[in-house]
């Protein structure tokens, strides 16, 4: 009972730290994930089932907390940044309220709202053929 207790308490925790500090939270943790030039391939694999383990012992998490980060990871990370490099205006926020919401957003293009989108969608379509362990060709 008392385990249950702490990985309800963590899980909370780790919650309000994506919700506070979504910008700053990379900045926290990297100096936990980066690597150095100098390790050799063996310090680098130490770190990794260092790295490995520290996540492990987060789970299980929630099903709210998954589907959080996944917001998280599916805006931040993959659609906005994804979008910036071919040149969108959106910005991030605009690109949540466009997801979230699929309200347009006034002085940007039906290209750029079309691509937030397909980006999403082509994104949601590979988790689906990952879970379903079919083989992904060309």
């Amino acid at each position: 009972m008392e385990q249950e207790s702490c990985l309800l308490l963590r899980n909370e925790f780790i919650a309000l730290l994506v919700r506070l500090y979504p910008q700053r939270l990379g900045d926290i943790l990297h100096p936990h994930f980066a690597f150095s030039t100098a390790m050799s391939i063996s310090e680098k694999l130490q770190k990794v089932d260092r790295l490995k383990a520290w996540l492990d012992s987060f789970r299980p998490l929630s099903p709210t907390l998954v589907a959080e980060l996944k917001k998280l990871y599916d805006v931040r990370f993959t659609t906005y940044h994804s979008n910036a490099l071919e040149g969108t205006t959106l910005t991030q926020r605009e690109t949540e309220l466009v997801l979230e919401t699929a309200i347009t957003v006034g002085g940007k293009t039906l290209r750029e709202h079309l691509e937030v989108i397909g980006h999403r969608d082509a994104i949601d379509y590979i988790e689906m053929v990952m879970r379903s362990d079919t083989p992904i060709g060309e």
